[in-house]
């Protein structure tokens, strides 16, 4: 299957939707609701591996899905996912950081 997204921007977008130590950190958890409320197209569940490699793989397992990316890539730019901004980035933004 083709990828959308090459290896580094999916490594970058698992970094950002994960935000490591950064003041919007998501659990295991929250990456899986992350993607749940994104409209990912498989039902996933987060087991309690290392997060970084488990929404990895999960984002890898639909990399020539560009629909279920962008809607992610959207979803991690929404204010809604971080309402405690000031000023949340603008979707332009967001993607051109990818």
């Amino acid at each position: 299957m083709t990828s959308f997204l090459d290896p580094r921007t999916l490594d970058r977008l698992t970094e950002i939707a994960i935000d490591r130590d950064g003041a919007f950190e998501r659990t295991g958890r929250q990456l899986q609701q992350l993607l749940e409320q994104g409209g990912w197209p498989d039902d996933v569940y987060y087991d309690g591996s290392p997060k970084r490699q488990w929404l990895r793989e999960t984002l890898e397992d639909q990399a020539g899905n560009q629909p279920a990316l962008e809607r992610i890539i959207c979803r991690l730019c929404d204010p809604i996912e971080s309402t405690t901004r000031k000023q949340p980035h603008p979707r332009q933004t967001c993607t051109t950081t990818l």
